[in-house]
C-alpha cells in the first residue's frame, strides 16, 4: 500500500533555506492590519482632543512606516530579483501616506491629491505583491500571483491600504456607501476566496485551510468582537485579533511559497526513496 512521501524540511522554519524573508512577513501582518483606530484609541483613553487624534495620527504614520522598512529589508535580503520592486513599493505606498492619509479614505468626497494617493497606494501594493513573486519564486507563476494578489487586495479595511484606496475611489466616483461591501465581508470574502485558491493550486490543502482560519480570526473575530464590548474598550481587543488573525494569514503565504521556493512539491504521494521497502527492492 502507498504511504505518502515526507519531505524532509532545511533549517528551522519555512523561511529558513535562506535564512531571510522573516521580517517581511513581519512587516506585510503589521501593514495588513487596520490600524486606523490607534486615534480612537488615543482619544478614549486620554480624552485629549486635537493632541490625542495628531498623537494618534503620528503613530499610525510610525507604525506603517516600520513596516514598509521591515519589508523592504526582508525583502532585499531574501532576493537580489526582489530588491528593485520592493524599492518601489516602498516608496509608492509612502507617497500614498502622506497624499492620503488613512483612517478617513473614504470619509468625505476625495480632494485631486487625494486621489493621486489613492492611485499611489495601489500601485505600491501591487509593487509589494510583485517583489513578493520575485523573492519567493515558484514553479506556478499564476497560482502564486493569485494567491499575493488576493491578499493584498483583502489587506486593510475601508480605511486604509490598498482596499481603502479602492474605497476612496468608489467615493471619488459618486458611491455614497462605499463602506458596505467591506462592513458586510463580501470584498474582503472575494479576494481571500482567491489568495485561498491561489494557495491550495500553490502548495495544497494544508497553507489554504490555515490562511482560512487566519481570515476567519481577523475579520470573523473583529466583527465578533463589536457588540461584545463598550465602545472605548473595543478597539485595543479588535486590533489584537486583526493582528493575529493576520499572522495566521502570514504564516500560510511564507510556509507555503516557502515551500515552493525550495522546490518542494505541493503534494507527492508513493514510497520516499529511503523506505524500507523500497530501499530492500533496490538492495535485492
Amino acid at each position: 500500500m502507498n504511504q505518502t512521501q515526507t519531505v524532509a524540511r532545511t533549517g528551522t522554519g519555512p523561511l529558513s533555506a535562506t535564512g531571510s524573508g522573516r521580517s517581511a512577513a513581519v512587516g506585510a501582518t503589521v501593514l495588513a492590519s487596520c490600524w486606523c483606530s490607534i486615534d480612537k484609541i488615543v482619544l478614549g483613553a486620554g480624552g485629549m482632543g486635537m493632541l490625542g487624534t495628531r498623537f494618534g495620527a503620528n503613530l499610525y504614520t510610525g507604525v506603517f512606516l516600520a513596516a514598509l522598512v521591515l519589508i523592504l529589508v526582508g525583502l532585499a535580503r531574501r532576493s537580489h530579483a526582489a530588491r528593485i520592486p520592493a524599492a518601489a513599493g516602498v516608496a509608492l505606498l509612502g507617497g500614498a501616506l502622506v497624499l492620503s492619509p488613512p483612517s478617513a479614505m473614504h470619509y468625505t468626497t476625495p480632494a485631486l491629491s487625494e486621489v493621486g494617493g489613492f492611485v499611489l497606494m495601489i500601485a505600491g501594493a501591487a509593487a509589494v505583491v510583485w517583489a513578493f513573486l520575485k523573492a519567493f519564486p515558484t514553479r506556478r507563476p499564476g497560482a502564486a500571483a493569485c494567491a499575493a494578489g488576493g491578499f493584498g487586495v483583502a489587506a486593510g479595511c475601508a480605511c486604509c491600504v490598498a482596499s481603502g484606496a479602492i474605497a476612496g475611489f468608489a467615493v471619488a466616483l459618486g458611491a455614497t456607501i462605499p463602506a458596505a461591501p467591506w462592513q458586510d465581508g463580501i470584498f474582503y470574502a472575494v479576494f481571500m476566496a482567491l489568495a485561498i485558491a491561489g494557495l491550495y493550486r500553490l502548495a495544497g490543502p494544508r497553507w489554504a485551510l490555515l490562511a482560512l482560519a487566519g481570515g476567519v480570526i481577523a475579520f470573523g473575530g473583529d466583527e465578533a468582537l463589536k457588540p461584545l464590548l463598550p465602545d472605548q474598550y473595543e478597539l485595543l481587543p479588535r486590533l489584537a485579533i486583526t493582528l493575529a488573525g493576520t499572522g495566521v494569514i502570514m504564516w500560510a503565504f511564507t510556509g507555503a511559497f516557502g515551500r515552493m521556493a525550495r522546490g518542494e512539491p505541493a503534494l507527492r504521494t508513493g514510497p520516499a526513496p529511503d523506505h524500507p521497502r523500497v530501499a530492500g527492492t533496490a538492495a535485492g
